[in-house]
């Protein structure tokens, strides 16, 4: 079973934030860049058990790629303003792009940011993601996303650190409706002090 090109590009907002968020997993962000002219367009809900049912945190996302080697994207939770992301595709596999390795920032808002390096490998089956963040901690990267169900993806990754999390996550497509997808994941934390966190999303590619 073939895997899909849109299978990475399920966007996750960081939970209970309004982070502005690049081409990812359920949270960590990927080598896979958005090819020049596709579009993402994105709305999510992320938050607790207790959050999720009316308190959660809603946000819109825009991300557009650029000449096959720059993805831009911008993020607002429609209350306490917005911020931006950029990533680039540093070096990918010519022949048939089995591994990919990018750079990018994340959370740009006035003169702070975070910033990352990702990495990944397609095995028969599935891919490997792996990378090291730096937001409030560093940390090390590792995630996996694979088809399942036919149209449907499950996506692992974990994040490690203090706040860090592990995040489990399914995605798939609307048939009938082409471009149109949804997902949803739950964040378990590293810490005893964090709660669990719950994420859900719908989203819509297109090419310009």
């Amino acid at each position: 079973m073939g895997i899909k090109p849109f299978v990475a590009t399920a966007i996750a907002c960081a939970a209970a934030s309004g982070a502005a968020w690049p081409t990812a997993l359920n949270w960590m962000p990927v080598a896979d860049i958005l090819r020049d002219r596709e579009v993402v367009l994105m709305h999510s809900v992320a938050g607790t058990a207790a959050e999720f049912g009316g308190d959660g945190t809603h946000s819109g996302s825009f991300l557009v790629g650029l000449g096959d080697r720059l993805e831009i994207g911008f993020d607002s939770d429609y209350k306490r303003g917005y911020s931006l992301n950029a990533k680039l595709l540093l070096y990918e596999e010519p022949t048939e792009g089995r591994y990919a390795v990018s750079a990018g920032v994340l959370n740009f808002a006035g003169n702070e940011f975070d910033e990352y390096v990702v990495a990944r490998y397609d095995f028969p089956g599935f891919r490997l993601h792996a990378g090291w963040m730096y937001d409030t901690d560093s940390r090390l990267l590792v995630g996996a996303d694979f088809p399942i169900l036919g149209d449907w993806s499950a996506m692992v990754e974990h994040a490690s650190g203090e706040d860090g999390y592990t995040y489990l996550g399914i995605y798939g497509y609307v048939k009938g409706v082409e471009g149109l997808s949804f997902g949803a994941s739950v964040g378990l934390p590293n810490d005893d002090d964090n709660e669990v966190v719950y994420n859900g999303y719908v989203m819509l590619s297109f090419r310009l």
